[in-house]
């Protein structure tokens, strides 16, 4: 009989019990993801159910460790995390935590995780089991109401921070400096396209620049009347929105200047008027990698910063009219006019 380390038997009487095929048939039609590891971490078995989902069979993943199939594939870390609980587990912890796993096409599902050890009756450890229930959408639905109150509390803060901007390029920083802190890039521009076709920077955070080894003055010069081209390019001559998380295999990549921070990600937003792209929201370097969330946070951002860049211009607009109405001149003309009114 399997037991765990307290005696106490787990999933019912003579659990196995040397007849694995038969009650391994019986954890295949399961709905839950299943898996039976031995105490190295190695895969003696896994059920149908996260089997189809990644489009392999148990010939695929068995004999392999856990920590090395498919399912945790997508970055080190997850590699790393699912290593560390075959370690706590052989070592006779418990554990439930929740984390994400690769499926055929290539996108992740959260997964509620659960993995024990179960023990034979000299206790001594026989086997590691998983277990996984999906909750993406569960956990999806959770993400996106942080989200949209953070999108929320973004465009908020936004306006907040541009009642004293007096220019566009006051609030291109403004903005600027929200869209960072919403995707936690740490950096990114600001630009429109010129009169002559190319780009001109309004904006520019500190840390880029801090990241920038080349002379402020140099880069200031670089940063303007550019050429439409590589990566961030493609964001204005196919005015949508673009996601590169690996810059190095890109096609349309052109490099960067020299002592120009690395780029590791991208994400650009174009900026329209008139449903005309007329400039470009560019951020890098989030970790790990920028996603659709993050695309669609700063679409809504960049249509916050044309209201707020209306509102300021008609400020403008309107002050210009005042200072004129009130200018000396005319100040001195209504006083003439005053004066002979009394005569």
């Amino acid at each position: 009989m399997i037991k765990d380390k307290d005696d106490k038997n787990l999933n019912g009487e003579n659990v196995f019990n040397g007849d694995e095929e038969f009650f391994f048939g019986l954890l295949n039609d399961m709905v839950t993801f299943v898996g039976v590891l031995n105490p190295d971490g190695t895969v003696i078995f896994v059920n149908n159910t996260p089997l189809e989902l990644a489009g392999m069979t148990l010939g695929d993943v068995k004999g392999k460790k856990f920590y090395d199939t498919y399912w945790w594939a997508y970055s080190d870390e997850a590699r790393e995390k699912i290593r560390e609980d075959v370690t706590r587990c052989a070592s006779g912890k418990r554990l439930v935590h929740e984390i994400q796993a690769q499926i055929a096409d290539g996108s992740l599902i959260w997964i509620e995780f659960n993995m024990y050890p179960v023990y034979d009756d000299t206790g001594n450890l026989k086997y590691i089991m998983t277990e996984g229930r999906d909750i993406t959408e569960r956990k999806l639905g959770k993400e996106q109401i942080l989200r949209q109150s953070a999108v929320i509390d973004a465009v908020n803060r936004l306006y907040l921070e541009t009642l004293v901007c007096e220019s566009k390029e006051d609030v291109a920083r403004a903005c600027l400096a929200v869209a960072e802190d919403l995707t936690r890039s740490k950096f990114g521009l600001i630009g429109e396209v010129n009169q002559a076709g190319r780009f001109d920077v309004t904006a520019m955070s500190d840390p880029g620049w801090d990241a920038c080894k080349m002379p402020k003055t140099d880069a200031v010069m670089l940063l303007k009347d550019m050429e439409i081209r590589g990566i961030w390019g493609q964001v204005i001559k196919k005015e949508q929105s673009q996601i590169v998380n690996d810059p190095a295999s890109y096609p349309d990549r052109v490099g960067t200047p020299e002592d120009h921070p690395q780029i590791t990600c991208f994400l650009g937003v174009p900026l329209k008027e008139a449903g005309k792209t007329i400039g470009m929201i560019g951020l890098a370097n989030k970790e790990p990698v920028y996603e659709q969330a993050d695309q669609q946070a700063i679409e809504d951002l960049s249509i916050a910063r044309r209201l707020r860049i209306w509102i300021i211009c008609r400020r403008i607009w309107l002050l210009q009219i005042w200072r004129a109405a009130f200018s000396l001149p005319v100040l001195l003309r209504l006083r003439s006019l005053v004066s002979n009114s009394k005569t």
